[in-house]
């Protein structure tokens, strides 16, 4: 092997170093955007739940509060 071909392997090998870690960046974004989402949805249905359980002990109590 002379250097000259040992030095076109190490480039190569740090392309695709730096490609792995590119895709892998942008698949934690995806990740973390999805799970942001997730989140968002549960949140979204707890308040509900709460608010509905709260509209109803209201309710029982003869009292009418809207928000």
């Amino acid at each position: 092997m002379n250097s000259g071909t040992g030095i076109q392997d190490l480039m190569a090998a740090e392309t695709r170093a730096s490609q792995i870690v590119a895709e892998a960046r942008i698949a934690r974004g995806d990740r973390m955007k999805q799970a942001q989402v997730d989140a968002d949805e549960l949140i979204a249905a707890y308040r509900l739940e709460q608010q509905d359980a709260f509209d109803k002990k209201a309710n029982a109590d003869g009292k009418s509060i809207k928000c």
